[in-house]
């Protein structure tokens, strides 16, 4: 495989609310950039075998693929592989840092033959999750609304 990043933050919520937001597919276009769609394709809960078809828009492309789950420990971690639009594995890893949660991302792959241009494929992928998971931890953390009074 071509590249090898990751990222990492701790979000002040406990694993198990922070694992089922990032596990829902629905909600993968709120925090994932370049993510515009994300569904279940397989029915039931995730397990190794399930499918989630994911479509992103990268340079005013529309890009569709459907990783596969490889790898499931609930509120632990989830590791997905696609072949498309290049060969990738995905990783997300929840650990507890006191009562908040570590969450990594680890992209593994991309297309064939970089050369010159791997290292800043890695880099602009670094800063891509980066930005993901930044976008995760404040939806995450964002304080409830205040109830309202009739």
């Amino acid at each position: 495989m071509s590249i090898d990043v990751s990222a990492e933050t701790v979000i002040k919520r406990p694993r198990s609310e922070v694992a089922a937001f990032v596990l829902e597919p629905a909600n993968e276009p709120k925090w994932i950039g370049g993510i515009v769609e994300s569904e279940r394709v397989t029915p039931g809960p995730i397990v190794v075998g399930s499918r989630v078809r994911r479509v992103a828009k990268f340079l005013f492309r529309r890009i569709e693929y459907a990783p596969e789950v490889t790898e499931f420990t609930p509120n632990e971690r989830l590791s997905m592989r696609t072949d498309k639009p290049f060969a990738m594995v995905i990783d997300y890893e929840f650990t507890d840092e006191g009562p908040h949660t570590r969450v990594r991302t680890r992209l593994r792959g991309g297309p064939a033959r970089l050369g010159l241009a791997e290292p800043l494929l890695a880099l602009n992928v670094r800063r891509s999750i980066g930005g993901d998971l930044r976008r995760l931890r404040a939806l995450l953390e964002r304080p409830a609304p205040a109830p309202t009074s009739r």
